[in-house]
């Protein structure tokens, strides 16, 4: 066939997030936005979503970090994310925003 291929692909559905203060542009902390995601209930099947969402093809590895409380106490902290690990958003995994990661 002469055809092309073509995609439509699925969005983040307006969920943009990054990786900060890592030492390389494949690992940091997890921030939605400017929240931060606390490691309550953090897994390898949600760093697997986070990762392919930045166009990396998975998670190797999941660590805790200290967040800085005082830099942190004006925002909104999200925490309790459930992804299965097949999710094309961490939109889609249910999740809980809390003003606090102690809860």
């Amino acid at each position: 066939s002469n055809d092309g291929a073509g995609v439509v692909c699925l969005d983040t559905l307006g969920y943009m997030i990054s990786l900060k203060d890592g030492k390389a542009p494949h690992r940091g902390h997890v921030y939605v936005g400017n929240a931060p995601v606390c490691s309550d209930g953090w897994d390898y099947s949600d760093a697997t979503v986070a990762c392919r969402m930045l166009g990396y093809a998975g998670a190797e590895k999941t660590f805790d970090h200290d967040l800085d409380c005082e830099h942190e106490l004006d925002s909104t902290m999200i925490t309790e994310f459930g992804c299965v690990g097949i999710e094309h958003s961490l939109y889609t995994c249910p999740h809980v925003f809390n003003s606090t990661c102690a809860g």
